[in-house]
């Protein structure tokens, strides 16, 4: 052989060297990053798991089995003792029940002695009325469910009578009700 060959030789030896070590370095470098990614995953995981109540133990995530704190049972407060009390007394809801309670602890007067004392006598009396009216109350009035109607009943008298009503807010309602609903309307 001679130089020439040799050194020709050489020269793809070099460059096929030069080759797989780029090859190589970006299997590393891909490589490293979905090693990144694993690694970031498991870790995510990990927290879950342990926020979880797993613990790794023995090279398992195992969930500790805590021993339930049992209530104990048959006790009743005296709290609950006074609601029950309440309730047999007919002061059922709670709004009623909170209003003696909050007036027994403010003043540490006894159930009796609330129950007979005119200011609260009179708070529960003025709840009692307050709850009553906004039953009897119709719910179109309560939360305006009506309002629609009450629009398309005016709009309809409109257009039988021709007449319009004096407020303008109401003649306004009444013309996009028309212009919205109506396909043979002057609008």
């Amino acid at each position: 052989m001679t130089e020439e060959n040799i050194n020709q030789e050489e020269v793809i030896e070099t460059t096929n060297e030069v080759e797989q070590e780029e090859s190589n370095e970006e299997v590393s470098e891909d490589f490293d990053d979905k090693s990144d990614k694993l690694r970031d995953t498991v870790n995510i995981q990990n927290r879950i798991l342990k926020k979880e109540g797993y613990e790794f133990i023995e090279g398992k995530w195992q969930k500790e089995d805590k021993p339930k704190e049992d209530a104990p049972t048959g006790t009743v407060t005296k709290d609950d003792l006074t609601k029950i009390q309440l309730r047999a007394e007919g002061y059922k809801s709670k709004e009623e029940q909170e209003i003696i309670l909050s007036a027994m602890s403010r003043t540490g007067d006894s159930l009796d002695e609330i129950l007979n004392d005119e200011l609260i006598t009179s708070r529960i009396e003025k709840l009692r009325n307050i709850a009553k009216t906004s039953e009897a109350t119709p719910s179109s009035s309560r939360n305006r469910a009506g309002a629609t109607d009450n629009v398309a009943r005016l709009a309809k008298k409109y257009l039988e009578t021709g007449e319009r009503p004096t407020d303008r807010e109401t003649r306004d309602k009444i013309s996009a009700y028309l212009k919205n609903n109506s396909t043979d309307s002057i609008y």
